[in-house]
């Protein structure tokens, strides 16, 4: 019933790094947060992902992704920094040819940061699974201290496989979501909710019950609104027909808001509809992939209302933050 797409390795690597001025003494850096982040369970796991202090001298970076599908043959990552955009360094790289030439001079100095605590040390394939051990600050302060200047830093290193971008370069995150119905004679929801399984994974399901059946007709009106504690800041809004953009999809912004959901619903089809209407399991990854360059930081509110034969049925009302 779902499309889940083509599998891919994806694993989103985030270090908050702060980096504090002494006069006349070399930065100092300091791990704050580290999150290991994936989205495909039968692709790939993290074994460990955590920071450690052994005393107040020594921190140390470890890691362990365990792979479920080898050998990987081919492999590119991304690297951003997020958040407050001072002073950005994006890019990304073929890590396989990388790995064979080594001739990107910023990812040659991201590479020195860890490569003498890993065993990603050679070019593809990888028949093995990958892990880092132990990297230590004050080994990443000798890499770094004369490169990146004073400030606090966000390092997001997104792993691809098979050239299937679902890495994320800020954050979203869900914060509620309501579904309202006007008439349940026609239509009742049997689950609407957010579930978070752990603290890097978070998604959304639905599941309509329609009592009257086929749907040869239905519109959408959608609003996002960007918002603080008060006020309305900005707010977008349209209609479609529902049933003609399933046929032709030629509006872009309905294009856009369908595309952060498709692969989990079976609303993927022109009318009539025969069946109810499921949302299974959307997680944050997925949505955030979509909008990362599209949506600027904010407190939103999606509003989607829906109307069978001109009359309102439902709205789905989802609270959503990107920072």
């Amino acid at each position: 019933m779902f499309s889940n797409g083509r599998r891919m390795l994806f694993s989103r690597l985030i270090i908050f790094v702060a980096f504090i001025g002494i006069t006349g003494i070399a930065a100092d850096i300091e791990f704050n947060n580290i999150k290991c982040i994936t989205c495909d369970k039968e692709y790939l796991e993290f074994d460990y992902c955590y920071l450690r202090s052994e005393n107040r001298t020594y921190k140390y970076l470890s890691m362990k992704i365990k792979l479920h599908q080898l050998p990987v043959r081919n492999s590119k990552i991304s690297k951003r920094d997020t958040r407050r955009i001072v002073g950005p360094y994006n890019g990304s790289i073929d890590s396989c040819k990388f790995m064979r030439d080594g001739r990107n001079p910023l990812a040659t100095h991201i590479y020195q940061a860890f490569k003498p605590y890993t065993n990603i040390n050679h070019t593809c394939p990888y028949n093995h699974d990958l892990i880092l051990e132990k990297v230590s600050v004050s080994h990443v302060n000798n890499v770094f201290k004369n490169f990146i200047p004073d400030g606090r830093f966000l390092l997001n290193l997104t792993f691809y496989n098979n050239n299937i971008p679902r890495g994320t370069t800020d954050n979203f995150e869900f914060n509620n979501v309501d579904c309202v119905t006007y008439g349940k004679e026609f239509m009742e929801y049997e689950y609407c909710y957010l579930k978070a399984i752990n603290r890097t994974y978070k998604y959304m399901s639905l599941k309509t019950i329609l009592h009257k059946l086929p749907i040869r007709n239905a519109k959408v009106a959608f609003k996002i609104v960007k918002r603080d504690t008060r006020n309305i800041l900005e707010h977008y809004n349209g209609s479609i027909n529902a049933c003609k953009f399933l046929r032709v999809g030629l509006n872009p912004l309905a294009s856009f808001l369908y595309k952060t959901f498709k692969p989990y619903s079976n609303l993927n089809h022109t009318c009539p509809y025969n069946h109810d209407i499921i949302l299974d399991k959307l997680p944050i990854q997925y949505v955030n992939s979509v909008v990362k360059n599209f949506i600027p930081e904010g407190r939103y509110l999606l509003n989607l209302t829906f109307y069978i034969d001109n009359i309102a049925r439902t709205d789905v009302l989802v609270y959503f933050t990107k920072s």
